[in-house]
């Protein structure tokens, strides 16, 4: 009995593992005004939060649980803070790190699988000619013919107005061969505990 509760669980925790974490951001800046949301779904789970209001809300089943509004706090006047003296790491076991931290960074994007992406532009600069030939610069580059970014010229002054939507997934499974190759790079175990000393 008890070795089939542990199959139902190891079996429960490698499904839930393959299941893929979907990473949603929409990003939308109109007349100076900037909004979006960037939400996290994975099971039944979704976490979302908003630009604009600042508002982070955690759903199960589609059913809101938890709401929180971020509220603007400011910091007193007149407190000043006071560092410890402490022992700063060595520049040489950061720098050390920094090799292994972007390989981390590489194997990390390559995990990602982009599901969409969707890009809207809306461009001007002072001088018409200045927009015109940025335009044709866009065009001579060959951007117009990728479908996923579309612009549009506003010849008659200085704009910059976006939509911006990705959609991007990860296997949670997929992250543990990278992050075990950083924890047990040689470079990775002497620069953490030289720091720690």
């Amino acid at each position: 009995m008890i070795s089939l509760i542990l199959s139902i669980i190891v079996v429960s925790v490698v499904a839930a593992l393959l299941i893929p974490v979907t990473f949603s951001f929409n990003s939308v800046r109109s007349g100076g005004k900037i909004e979006g949301n960037f939400s996290i779904s994975w099971i039944i789970f979704l976490l979302r939060y908003t630009l604009r209001e600042g508002r982070s809300e955690l759903f199960v089943f589609g059913k809101g649980i938890f709401r929180h509004k971020a509220s603007e706090v400011k910091p007193p006047v007149s407190l000043k803070t006071t560092r410890k003296p402490g022992k700063m790491p060595q520049l040489g076991d950061i720098i050390g790190l920094a090799g292994p931290m972007l390989r981390l960074l590489k194997d990390l994007v390559h995990t990602l699988r982009l599901k969409y992406l969707d890009i809207e532009l809306t461009f001007g600069l002072d001088d018409p000619a200045g927009t015109g030939i940025l335009n044709g610069v866009m065009h001579a580059l060959g951007l117009s013919r990728t479908g996923i970014v579309r612009w549009t010229p506003h010849f008659t002054g200085p704009v910059l107005d976006w939509n911006i939507k990705a959609r991007v997934a990860v296997s949670l499974i997929r992250l543990f061969p990278p992050l075990a190759r950083f924890v047990s790079n040689g470079k990775v175990l002497r620069s953490i505990i030289r720091i720690a000393r």
